[in-house]
């Protein structure tokens, strides 16, 4: 089994129980679905440069900016963000004014994953814990602090403006994502993705509305 498989879009935490057996957990809610990005494996968040001349604009981090987000009414207007660090970054990027959060809980939702053992791969589910809410919202935190960011507020689920003209959410998603991707030119490090995805997010909501 490789190192770890992580998706953009999912939050994934591999755990290893005391017996020595993998366990690949998925926090996902009761209504998730499946997302449009193929699952690709974890990679080192360190020492890669962009590669290009154009100059991008850097949001300042302001400490009060999570806090300063309104809290309305979920809407057809707002997409729900993926809880890690990309899904975070993204928010971040998109600016005050096209992200919002309302308060959330994690009743009812279960963690799946599978065991691996002798090379055989056993599917499970089981109660999603305060442990594992925690590990996903460190995980944030880690992200958003290597990419020189404040932490978010715990226990809101947070979204961004969909643009006019987008016929879906997850088209909206998935164009912002392949921007991201090309302009990152290879990048993982989030400091340096940071910029990359204000400059993705200014595109877009100038061009929409």
């Amino acid at each position: 089994m490789p190192a770890a498989y992580r998706h953009p879009y999912l939050s994934a935490t591999r755990r290893t129980v005391p017996w020595g057996l993998n366990r690949l957990f998925l926090p996902a809610k009761p209504t998730s679905t499946p997302t449009q990005r193929d699952w690709i494996p974890s990679v080192t968040v360190r020492g890669t440069a962009i590669v290009g001349s154009k100059a991008r604009a850097t949001r300042p981090a302001r400490s009060d900016q999570w806090s300063d987000v309104q809290q309305p009414a979920p809407s057809a207007s707002w997409l729900e963000l993926a809880e890690n660090g990309w899904g975070a970054l993204m928010g971040w990027a998109a600016g005050e004014e096209n992200l919002r959060r309302y308060p959330t809980s994690d009743a009812g939702r279960t963690v799946t994953g599978y065991i691996e053992q002798a090379g055989e791969r056993e599917p499970f589910m089981e109660p999603f814990t305060s442990d594992d809410r925690d590990i996903i919202d460190d995980e944030i935190d880690a992200y958003l602090r290597d990419a020189d960011l404040p932490p978010r507020p715990r226990g809101y689920v947070w979204m961004i403006r969909v643009p006019d003209g987008y016929p879906s959410p997850g088209a909206f998603l998935a164009d912002a994502d392949a921007a991201i991707q090309r302009a990152a030119n290879g990048t993982v490090d989030p400091k340096q993705l940071r910029p990359v995805f204000v400059q993705v997010f200014r595109d877009f909501y100038a061009t929409g509305n």
